[in-house]
């Protein structure tokens, strides 16, 4: 792919960028202009071409686009993604970095309405400000989260000997160092950073604070606190050393959105000190990860204090935060994903209109978001829909007799459990454990005021957490089909499979592709429903038998259509018995049942059995 990067072209984010999309093997160039305050590009210097703002910017951005030809075009800060659009950018990628949209100007918010709602993909590096963008007019299905990344080899935790030769070789004493890397303007609040070390310093006489800012012209933060040390500007492999060598990270402040610099210090296995903001609490826990404060210097040096009295604190919390780095934010997912976006976007793999499927657990969550903020997620009294469920149950029933599998005594495990309404029957019929993951938390909290003997989980179906051959049955219940990815969807079936015990059955009942008329008509009432204030319905994709059969590679026990298309008696208010007679027509049968059973005992391959032959 040729790939065309705009925004500040010698800001770390927009060179590491390009750098990993050429690792890649594409064809990168950057355009933009310079951040001042900090050194130039590197990116011509690794072969990567950089064009520099002359003149206006649109017929600068026209002939640029012309010449380049680019597959995709990402364009950083909301306002360069504007000028993008207007000089006819497409497909076009547009990511907020948090100040372009919290301190934007009158006329920038207004363009940045305009870019959001146009752009074919709108990226965000947090939740928090994914939300403020949809808040703007960016649609769910083509906003995404996407984080920097870290590169987990390189941002390491020191050993001791290496801590210590590190800091020798930064000039670094031995007593506890405490780093801050962000800038120095007053949106980061350093004086509340120089008060708090003030402070702790008074306790610990040998600490040290090292304050990195960024560029070459030294910023007036006021008078400093002994044993302070101000760095400029400093080559990346200097600052990853200044991480590994710290004792603890301070960044407090007044707004932000998952700094990359953090994440960095977290993967460094570096206790972290950070102000209580939006961002954080979407992954971080405080007193796990990190300690979250109030940005003053009364809490920040408390919060340090508490780092440098309590080693086995500093410990637990450096090891949870590596974890919660390489889990959840290293590079090579990152740009995994990235890289995904693109291709997508330019044409390179199928797809589907909105939301590249690279990012279809944060699509999924959106979804239900704005389904459930409809009404979409409470239990239906409709009375199409209740006999539409009582038939559910029944076909349920009906198929694990045929199977011969005993739902009595069972540990059930229930994927994409929602509200537990499923679950809780499973249970009432018999089953000896209820046990359900579940994507939202509203629905989880829901689930457990609903049904208190259900051990109903917030988490990812793709990684599930319990052991192997936990369950003796494994159900999904339109889990499958609201999987747009079918990497994801594959994963989470696979995981269904290890949880299950050898000899246990997985019970499968998702959407099957319908003839075109009828899928024509579905869509046609689900949008009635809607305009006449029905719930939301969200992206699927129905599931084939064969495709069933390949993700569960064990013996078929039952394999059927049914169910009458939910769609019909929701949308045309149908009581039971036109509910029931509408079912009795196969073609009106939307769903797919199938009940596999896992074998007990695994037959050995051919290899295995030339080799013990």
């Amino acid at each position: 792919m040729r790939i065309l990067l705009l925004g500040p072209v010698n800001t770390p984010h927009v060179e590491h960028l390009a750098l990993a999309m050429r690792e890649r093997g594409h064809a990168v160039e950057a355009g933009g202009y310079l951040e001042p305050g900090l050194p130039p590009s590197s990116l011509a210097d690794d072969g990567i071409p950089v064009s520099l703002i002359e003149g206006p910017w649109l017929p600068w951005m026209r002939r640029l686009l012309r010449r380049v030809r680019a597959d995709v075009v990402h364009a950083h800060w909301l306002p360069m993604a504007t000028a993008a659009r207007l000089a006819g950018a497409r497909p076009l990628v547009a990511s907020a970095w948090g100040s372009d949209v919290y301190y934007a100007s009158r006329l920038h918010r207004l363009g940045n309405r305009w870019i959001v709602r146009r752009a074919e993909c709108v990226m965000s590096d947090s939740a928090a400000l994914r939300d403020d963008l949809r808040e703007l007019g960016a649609p769910a299905k083509r906003s995404m989260v996407l984080n920097w990344g870290v590169d987990t080899d390189r941002f390491r935790p020191a050993a001791p000997e290496e801590r210590a030769a590190l800091r020798e070789r930064l000039g670094l004493g031995p007593g506890p160092v405490v780093l801050h890397t962000r800038s120095l303007k007053p949106l980061y609040n350093p004086q509340v950073v120089t008060a708090a070390f003030a402070r702790a310093a008074e306790r610990v006489p040998t600490a040290e604070l090292v304050l990195k800012h960024i560029g070459a012209d030294v910023p007036d933060v006021g008078p400093l606190p002994p044993r302070t040390r101000l760095i400029g500007h400093v080559p990346y492999d200097a600052l990853i050393a200044y991480y590994r060598a710290a004792d603890a990270f301070v960044s407090v402040p007044r707004s932000d959105s998952s700094p990359r610099s953090v994440w960095e210090a977290m993967a460094c296995g570096v206790p972290c000190v950070l102000s209580d903001l939006p961002w954080v609490h979407e992954l971080i826990e405080d007193g796990r990860d990190a300690l979250v404060v109030r940005p003053e210097p009364g809490a920040v040096a408390d919060a340090l204090l508490r780092v440098i009295d309590d080693p086995g604190l500093s410990a637990r919390l450096a090891g949870a935060a590596r974890r919660l780095v390489v889990e959840h934010r290293s590079r090579e997912h990152e740009m995994d994903r990235l890289e995904g976006v693109y291709a997508e976007l330019a044409g390179h793999r199928p797809g589907r209109a909105g939301l590249p499927r690279t990012d279809d657990v944060g699509r999924i969550r959106a979804a239900y978001e704005e389904r459930d903020a409809a009404g979409g997620g409470a239990p239906s009294t409709e009375p199409g829909y209740l006999a539409y469920l009582q038939d559910l149950e029944w076909q349920i029933l009906r198929a694990l007799h045929e199977a011969g599998v005993e739902l009595a005594g069972a540990a059930v495990l229930d994927v994409g459990a929602g509200s537990g309404q499923l679950l809780h029957r499973l249970v009432e019929f018999g089953a000896a454990r209820g046990a359900g993951v579940e994507l939202m938390p509203a629905r989880v909290a829901a689930a457990r005021e609903r049904y208190p003997g259900l051990e109903v989980v917030e988490g990812d179906a793709s990684n599930l957490p319990y052991d192997d051959g936990t369950f003796d049955l494994v159900t999904q219940f339109t889990c499958l089909s609201s999987i747009l990815d079918p990497a994801l969807r594959r994963a989470v079936a696979a995981e269904m499979w290890r949880v299950l015990r050898p000899g246990g059955a997985v019970i499968s009942y998702d959407l099957r592709p319908s003839p075109a008329p009828i899928a024509a008509a579905g869509t046609v009432l689900r949008r009635r429903a809607q305009r006449s204030g029905g719930q939301l319905w969200t992206p699927v994709e129905p599931l084939g038998a064969a495709e069933v059969r390949g993700l569960f590679p064990g013996e078929e026990l039952v394999s059927r259509a049914v169910s009458l298309n939910v769609a019909l008696p929701a949308a045309l208010r149908a009581r039971r018995g036109v509910a029931l007679a509408l079912g009795a027509i196969p073609a009106l049968r939307s769903h797919h049942l199938a009940v596999i059973r896992r074998p007990a005992v695994q037959r050995a391959s051919t290899s295995e059995s030339s080799s013990a032959a």
